[in-house]
């Protein structure tokens, strides 16, 4: 396991030394959240009115034999969503490296997640999932038929998100989507960068080709918005997981 009990010891702690510091141009005004490879931030630009999320690995909390792929994996992230721009995907400002810390600024959208509106208002109607499907669709087909170089500077075509789900899906006050999170993304005719074994993704949106660890292409992340299309409208999964039943 990368994240146990000491290291979510250790995330704490980073939180704590975290808020008021300055990364490059932005200052840590608060946390967001805290996950398998390290902890989300929200901050300010120091000169400019703009608001951002600091994505942070600390990468002295992980095993040594984890630390080149998270800091690979974390290089990656870096480099193809900072190449994105669609107004429907968040987007990137900056990448910061440090002795022990990598750092990634990305916009900060004010609003909440799909998940958090569903739980919050139950079952959307068609007139009100219709039109967010739509956005996220159109940043889909941006991704998948995307020219990017890679942070070896090969050049490709196609991104996969491979974990479309309600969470990494933003609203904003005006009812525009961000799609979030590209940072378990296959780029398209490459092998992953995750451990053998480690299946990204959130099991109850995968398609079936990803949860039997298959190649997966364009089609898998449309399978999981269809998933997320169906919680919206009937306020529950298709197939649940069996820790959820």
């Amino acid at each position: 396991q990368y994240f146990d009990f000491q290291t979510d010891l250790t995330f704490e702690h980073l939180a704590l030394r975290m808020l008021g510091k300055i990364i490059g141009n932005y200052q840590i005004t608060s946390e967001l959240a805290q996950g398998g490879m390290g902890a989300v931030f929200r901050g300010r630009h120091v000169s400019l009115p703009r608001e951002v999320v600091v994505k942070s690995i600390l990468l002295s909390s992980f095993p040594a034999h984890a630390q080149e792929q998270l800091k690979a994996r974390f290089l990656r992230e870096a480099y193809v969503q900072s190449q994105l721009s669609h107004p429907n995907i968040v987007g990137v400002y900056e990448f910061f490296t440090a002795s022990e810390n990598y750092y990634l600024v990305m916009e900060f959208v004010d609003g909440m997640s799909l998940r958090d509106l569903i739980k919050r208002q139950g079952i959307l109607t068609p007139a009100q999932a219709i039109p967010l499907i739509k956005q996220a669709l159109a940043a889909l087909d941006y991704a998948h038929n995307f020219n990017y170089v890679d942070e070896s500077g090969n050049r490709h075509k196609g991104i996969i998100h491979r974990d479309i789900k309600p969470a990494n899906l933003l609203l904003d006050g005006m009812a525009r989507l961000k799609i979030t999170d590209f940072g378990i993304v296959k780029l398209a005719g490459e092998s992953s960068l995750t451990r053998t074994g480690f299946n990204p993704g959130t099991i109850d949106f995968m398609s079936p080709e990803q949860i039997r660890g298959l190649e997966v292409d364009a089609r898998s992340d449309l399978y999981s918005l269809g998933v997320t299309l169906y919680q919206m409208l009937t306020g529950r999964l298709p197939f649940p997981s069996l820790e959820d039943s």
